[in-house]
Protein backbone atom coordinates (compact mmCIF):
# COMPACT_ATOMS: atom_id res chain seq x y z
CA UNK A 1 0.00 0.00 0.00
CA UNK A 2 1.46 3.55 -0.82
CA UNK A 3 2.29 5.42 2.34
CA UNK A 4 0.11 8.37 1.31
CA UNK A 5 -2.86 6.08 1.63
CA UNK A 6 -1.57 4.48 4.67
CA UNK A 7 -1.42 7.82 6.65
CA UNK A 8 -5.11 8.57 5.45
CA UNK A 9 -6.21 5.69 6.85
CA UNK A 10 -4.60 5.66 10.41
CA UNK A 11 -5.27 9.47 11.00
CA UNK A 12 -9.02 8.26 10.62
CA UNK A 13 -8.19 7.53 14.30
CA UNK A 14 -7.40 10.13 15.93
CA UNK A 15 -10.42 12.84 17.36
CA UNK A 16 -8.73 16.19 17.00
CA UNK A 17 -11.35 18.34 19.65
CA UNK A 18 -13.51 15.51 21.20
CA UNK A 19 -12.27 14.78 24.83
CA UNK A 20 -11.81 11.24 25.67
CA UNK A 21 -14.75 8.73 26.92
CA UNK A 22 -15.44 8.35 30.02
CA UNK A 23 -12.79 6.66 32.36
CA UNK A 24 -10.31 6.93 29.03
CA UNK A 25 -7.19 8.40 28.77
CA UNK A 26 -6.17 11.16 26.49
CA UNK A 27 -3.37 8.87 24.90
CA UNK A 28 -2.54 5.22 23.92
CA UNK A 29 0.19 2.98 23.08
CA UNK A 30 1.22 0.96 20.68
CA UNK A 31 3.41 -1.75 21.67
CA UNK A 32 6.97 -2.57 19.49
CA UNK A 33 9.58 -4.62 19.79
CA UNK A 34 12.62 -2.95 19.57
CA UNK A 35 13.57 -0.93 22.14
CA UNK A 36 12.71 2.81 20.18
CA UNK A 37 9.81 5.04 20.97
CA UNK A 38 8.28 7.07 18.30
CA UNK A 39 5.72 9.87 20.33
CA UNK A 40 3.34 12.42 19.04
CA UNK A 41 1.93 14.56 21.94
CA UNK A 42 0.42 17.40 19.94
CA UNK A 43 -1.21 14.96 17.69
CA UNK A 44 -4.57 16.49 19.12
CA UNK A 45 -5.96 19.62 20.56
CA UNK A 46 -3.74 20.63 23.66
CA UNK A 47 -4.12 23.19 25.66
CA UNK A 48 -1.43 25.55 26.98
CA UNK A 49 -1.49 28.52 29.62
CA UNK A 50 -5.43 28.14 29.31
CA UNK A 51 -5.80 28.61 25.80
CA UNK A 52 -6.38 25.45 23.27
CA UNK A 53 -3.80 24.84 20.66
CA UNK A 54 -4.60 23.26 17.28
CA UNK A 55 -3.38 19.86 16.43
CA UNK A 56 -0.20 18.83 14.34
CA UNK A 57 -2.53 16.99 11.51
CA UNK A 58 -0.57 14.17 10.77
CA UNK A 59 1.96 13.42 13.59
CA UNK A 60 -0.35 10.68 14.95
CA UNK A 61 -0.48 8.73 11.98
CA UNK A 62 3.17 9.39 10.80
CA UNK A 63 4.08 8.07 14.96
CA UNK A 64 1.92 4.88 13.96
CA UNK A 65 2.96 4.19 10.46
CA UNK A 66 6.81 4.58 11.14
CA UNK A 67 6.05 2.41 14.72
CA UNK A 68 4.63 -0.43 12.12
CA UNK A 69 7.84 -0.15 9.78
CA UNK A 70 10.35 -0.70 12.39
CA UNK A 71 8.76 -2.81 14.91
CA UNK A 72 8.80 0.24 17.43
CA UNK A 73 6.36 1.53 20.29
CA UNK A 74 4.45 4.43 19.56
CA UNK A 75 3.01 6.75 21.99
CA UNK A 76 0.71 9.32 21.16
CA UNK A 77 -2.58 11.00 21.88
CA UNK A 78 -5.72 9.95 20.08
CA UNK A 79 -8.01 12.63 21.47
CA UNK A 80 -7.80 16.37 23.08
CA UNK A 81 -5.43 16.45 26.04
CA UNK A 82 -6.36 19.47 28.46
CA UNK A 83 -2.82 19.90 28.74
CA UNK A 84 0.25 20.65 26.68
CA UNK A 85 2.88 17.53 26.85
CA UNK A 86 5.76 19.60 25.39
CA UNK A 87 5.13 22.71 27.02
CA UNK A 88 4.21 21.77 30.90
CA UNK A 89 6.74 21.08 33.05
CA UNK A 90 4.83 18.07 34.58
CA UNK A 91 2.19 16.25 32.47
CA UNK A 92 0.11 12.96 32.55
CA UNK A 93 1.60 12.27 29.36
CA UNK A 94 5.32 12.40 30.24
CA UNK A 95 4.24 10.34 33.40
CA UNK A 96 2.67 7.72 31.18
CA UNK A 97 5.77 7.89 28.73
CA UNK A 98 8.40 7.20 32.01
CA UNK A 99 6.56 4.08 32.73
CA UNK A 100 6.99 2.81 29.31
CA UNK A 101 10.47 3.96 28.90
CA UNK A 102 10.96 2.13 32.03
CA UNK A 103 8.50 -1.08 31.59
CA UNK A 104 10.23 -1.82 27.57
CA UNK A 105 13.97 -0.96 28.59
CA UNK A 106 13.28 1.97 25.68
CA UNK A 107 16.99 3.25 24.61
CA UNK A 108 15.87 6.09 22.08
CA UNK A 109 12.95 8.47 22.03
CA UNK A 110 11.74 10.38 18.64
CA UNK A 111 8.89 13.04 19.34
CA UNK A 112 7.69 14.30 16.18
CA UNK A 113 5.94 17.69 15.63
CA UNK A 114 5.23 19.29 13.10
CA UNK A 115 5.85 22.68 11.83
CA UNK A 116 4.07 24.80 9.10
CA UNK A 117 5.71 25.91 5.60
CA UNK A 118 5.90 28.97 6.21
CA UNK A 119 9.57 28.47 7.81
CA UNK A 120 10.82 27.03 4.32
CA UNK A 121 12.54 24.38 6.45
CA UNK A 122 11.72 20.18 5.33
CA UNK A 123 12.62 19.05 8.68
CA UNK A 124 14.02 20.59 11.68
CA UNK A 125 16.05 18.42 14.28
CA UNK A 126 16.29 19.32 17.82
CA UNK A 127 18.80 17.78 19.95
CA UNK A 128 19.43 20.74 23.02
CA UNK A 129 22.13 21.73 20.59
CA UNK A 130 24.28 18.40 20.84
CA UNK A 131 23.23 17.29 24.32
CA UNK A 132 19.99 15.15 23.64
CA UNK A 133 21.73 12.05 21.35
CA UNK A 134 25.44 12.60 20.72
CA UNK A 135 25.96 9.30 19.53
CA UNK A 136 22.86 9.20 17.39
CA UNK A 137 22.88 12.65 16.13
CA UNK A 138 25.25 12.44 13.05
CA UNK A 139 23.53 9.38 11.75
CA UNK A 140 20.58 10.81 11.63
CA UNK A 141 21.97 13.93 9.48
CA UNK A 142 23.97 11.50 7.49
CA UNK A 143 21.07 9.38 6.84
CA UNK A 144 18.90 12.35 5.52
CA UNK A 145 22.04 13.67 3.21
CA UNK A 146 22.07 10.26 1.76
CA UNK A 147 18.85 10.65 0.39
CA UNK A 148 19.20 13.62 -0.76
CA UNK A 149 18.39 16.44 1.73
CA UNK A 150 20.17 19.52 1.98
CA UNK A 151 21.89 20.25 5.04
CA UNK A 152 21.48 23.67 6.32
CA UNK A 153 23.19 25.69 9.10
CA UNK A 154 20.29 27.82 10.98
CA UNK A 155 22.17 31.02 10.10
CA UNK A 156 22.26 31.11 6.34
CA UNK A 157 18.55 30.84 6.82
CA UNK A 158 18.71 34.19 6.17
CA UNK A 159 20.23 35.09 3.30
CA UNK A 160 18.79 32.35 1.30
CA UNK A 161 16.18 33.29 -1.73
CA UNK A 162 12.51 33.11 -0.25
CA UNK A 163 10.57 31.03 -2.89
CA UNK A 164 6.68 30.52 -2.76
CA UNK A 165 7.17 26.94 -2.50
CA UNK A 166 8.03 24.80 0.33
CA UNK A 167 11.49 24.06 0.67
CA UNK A 168 11.13 20.14 1.47
CA UNK A 169 14.78 18.87 1.43
CA UNK A 170 16.22 21.24 3.76
CA UNK A 171 17.00 20.00 6.79
CA UNK A 172 18.40 21.95 9.57
CA UNK A 173 20.11 21.08 12.69
CA UNK A 174 19.12 22.85 15.85
CA UNK A 175 17.27 25.56 14.36
CA UNK A 176 16.59 28.90 17.39
CA UNK A 177 12.63 28.07 17.14
CA UNK A 178 13.63 24.10 17.47
CA UNK A 179 16.24 22.93 19.44
CA UNK A 180 14.33 20.46 21.50
CA UNK A 181 14.55 21.87 24.70
CA UNK A 182 16.79 24.45 25.29
CA UNK A 183 14.60 26.57 26.93
CA UNK A 184 11.02 24.86 27.56
CA UNK A 185 10.14 21.87 28.85
CA UNK A 186 9.94 19.71 25.82
CA UNK A 187 9.60 15.63 26.30
CA UNK A 188 12.61 15.74 24.54
CA UNK A 189 13.81 17.53 27.22
CA UNK A 190 12.46 15.67 30.13
CA UNK A 191 13.31 12.03 28.60
CA UNK A 192 16.76 13.11 28.84
CA UNK A 193 17.11 14.76 32.02
CA UNK A 194 14.52 12.70 33.79
CA UNK A 195 14.73 9.49 32.26
CA UNK A 196 18.43 9.41 31.42
CA UNK A 197 18.30 8.26 28.23
CA UNK A 198 18.48 9.79 24.37
CA UNK A 199 15.41 11.58 22.72
CA UNK A 200 15.72 13.35 20.06
CA UNK A 201 12.88 15.78 18.54
CA UNK A 202 11.70 15.96 15.12
CA UNK A 203 9.88 18.32 13.09
CA UNK A 204 8.41 18.04 9.69
CA UNK A 205 6.63 20.74 7.66
CA UNK A 206 3.15 20.65 6.52
CA UNK A 207 4.12 19.35 2.76
CA UNK A 208 6.23 16.62 4.15
CA UNK A 209 3.54 14.62 6.44
CA UNK A 210 0.27 15.96 5.10
CA UNK A 211 -1.02 13.85 2.34
CA UNK A 212 -4.78 15.69 2.46
CA UNK A 213 -6.59 18.00 4.44
CA UNK A 214 -10.40 19.12 3.97
CA UNK A 215 -11.77 22.88 4.74
CA UNK A 216 -12.15 22.07 8.52
CA UNK A 217 -13.04 25.08 11.66
CA UNK A 218 -12.22 27.90 9.83
CA UNK A 219 -9.44 26.23 7.18
CA UNK A 220 -11.18 27.63 4.01
CA UNK A 221 -9.01 25.32 1.75
CA UNK A 222 -8.14 22.01 0.35
CA UNK A 223 -4.89 21.13 1.40
CA UNK A 224 -2.53 18.83 -0.44
CA UNK A 225 0.98 18.13 0.39
CA UNK A 226 4.08 17.03 -2.06
CA UNK A 227 3.76 13.35 -2.53
CA UNK A 228 7.85 13.00 -3.42
CA UNK A 229 8.53 14.99 0.14
CA UNK A 230 5.76 12.75 2.26
CA UNK A 231 7.42 9.31 0.70
CA UNK A 232 11.01 10.70 0.90
CA UNK A 233 10.71 11.95 4.43
CA UNK A 234 8.87 8.66 5.48
CA UNK A 235 11.54 6.50 3.91
CA UNK A 236 14.67 8.36 5.30
CA UNK A 237 13.31 8.25 8.80
CA UNK A 238 12.51 4.50 8.55
CA UNK A 239 15.94 3.66 7.56
CA UNK A 240 16.98 5.71 10.18
CA UNK A 241 15.24 3.74 12.85
CA UNK A 242 15.94 0.47 10.98
CA UNK A 243 19.85 1.15 11.11
CA UNK A 244 19.62 1.86 14.72
CA UNK A 245 22.22 -0.78 16.61
CA UNK A 246 21.09 -1.21 20.21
Amino acid sequence: MDVLTRLRQLEEGVAYRSLPPENKLSFAHDIGSRPVLISAPHATCHTRNGAKKMEEEFTFAVARHLAQATGSHAFFNRWEIAEDPNWDVDSTYKQALGQIVEKHDIQLVIDLHGMTNRHQIGVAVGTINGRACPQHEPLLEQTFVDAGFVSIKPTLLDNLPSRPEPQWKRLVMNHPRFTGGVKSHTVTRFVVDELQIPAVQIELTSASRIPYRAPHNGWPFHYFGEAEAIRTTMQTLTEFIKILDF
